[in-house]
């Protein structure tokens, strides 16, 4: 069985309860699966934007060392990826 493309963060369930914002999703795979565990349900934009974003929200400052994004369909000629963090709830 083929891993379905599904974004999500390895750590130690911070972003397990946090709230997702985002630029857009489709409604059949909407951004909080990229929350669950195992990898068997798909976030999906409803286009390719550079406006594209997924944002966390954990209610306070987290502790986190690694972030890894697994089953994608990034591509470098197309995609960037950039990681923000700040303190402020």
């Amino acid at each position: 069985m083929t891993a379905p493309n599904n974004l999500i963060f390895l750590t130690n369930d911070v972003f397990k309860t946090a709230t997702i914002t985002h630029y857009s999703e489709d409604v059949l795979y909407p951004a909080e699966n990229v929350q669950t565990e195992p990898v068997d349900e798909v976030y999906r934009t409803t286009g390719v934007s550079i406006e594209e974003y997924l944002s966390y929200d954990c209610g306070s400052a987290k502790a986190i060392d690694t972030i890894a994004i697994i089953g994608h369909n990034l591509t470098t000629a197309s995609n960037n990826v950039v990681i923000q963090a700040c303190d402020d709830a």
